[in-house]
């Protein structure tokens, strides 16, 4: 069954020091998110998101993710693996 629904998440570095979280949620609310009704979240990398892993089949795919997350690659919290 079609949903409609897309999942996105992006990275990005803000290099201006004077950059404000705050302002810039704003600023995101008021000019894109609401007018497509976006359900959507910021986190700063200080924040690590409990993050659920689903894989294929194949089990190198998970073998690859586990590898980077112990390598530190990735900011997250596996809560249970």
């Amino acid at each position: 069954m079609e949903q409609n629904v897309f999942f996105m998440r992006l990275e990005c570095e803000l290099t201006n020091k004077n950059s404000n979280l705050a302002v810039i949620k704003n600023v995101f609310e008021q000019t894109i998110a609401t007018d497509f009704k976006m359900s959507w979240e910021i986190h700063t990398k200080e924040q690590k998101p409990k993050t659920a892993i689903f894989v294929s089949k194949y089990d190198h795919c998970l073998f690859d993710i586990l590898g980077r997350y112990s390598a530190g690659e990735f900011n997250m919290e596996i809560p249970l693996m």
